[in-house]
C-alpha cells in the first residue's frame, strides 16, 4: 500500500471531492484539519493547514496546496471520466494529452493539488526484451539494488522514508 500526503485548504471539500467525484473511500475524518481516503492500495492523506504538516518550517517557508507535484491513477476510459468530471464541474489544467504510453489530463482539486488520471494501453515496455514467464521485469535499478550509503566508516547507513 502507498499513502501520499497532500495540503489542502479545505479538508471537507478535499474530501467530498475524492470520494464523491473519484471514487475514494473515507479512511479517517479528522476534519477540519486532517482526513485520509482510500482508492485500491492508496492511501490520500489530507492534510488541512492546521494539520501537523501544516506547520511551518524552520526556516518560516509554510507547506501549502496547489503544487506540481501527483499522483497517478490509471483508468480503462479516459475519455467517459473526463466528461462525467467536466459535467460536475471540475477543473482541468489541460486537455487529454496523447503520447506513446498512453494518454492523460492533469485534474486540479479544490485547493488546486494536481493529479493525473491516465489510461495506458499496454505497459509493455516498447524497444526493450519483453518479461519471459516467471521473469521479473527490470527497466530501472531499485533502491535496494544500489549501493547502501556508509557513514565513512563503512556502517551503513539506514534510510526512513
Amino acid at each position: 500500500m502507498a499513502s501520499v500526503r497532500y495540503m489542502v485548504n479545505n479538508v471537507s471539500e478535499a474530501m467530498e471531492f475524492y470520494c464523491e467525484r473519484l471514487g475514494f473511500a473515507i479512511e479517517r475524518d479528522m476534519h477540519p484539519n486532517f482526513a485520509s481516503v482510500r482508492l485500491d492500495d492508496l492511501s490520500l492523506w489530507l492534510a488541512g493547514p492546521g494539520s501537523s504538516a501544516g506547520r511551518p518550517m524552520p526556516d518560516g517557508a509554510k507547506p501549502e496546496a496547489g503544487g506540481w507535484n501527483r499522483l497517478v491513477i490509471h483508468v480503462d476510459d479516459i475519455e467517459a471520466l473526463v466528461q462525467r468530471l467536466k459535467d460536475a464541474g471540475a477543473s482541468f489544467r489541460n486537455e487529454i494529452v496523447r503520447g506513446p504510453g498512453g494518454a492523460q489530463i492533469l485534474i486540479q482539486d479544490p485547493s488546486s493539488s494536481c493529479f493525473s488520471r491516465r489510461h495506458s494501453p499496454s505497459l509493455e515496455p516498447t524497444g526493450r526484451s519483453r518479461r519471459r514467464s516467471g521473469e521479473q521485469e527490470r527497466l530501472r535499478p531499485c533502491a535496494r539494488d544500489l549501493p547502501r550509503p556508509t557513514r565513512g566508516d563503512g556502517e551503513a547507513l539506514r534510510r526512513t522514508y
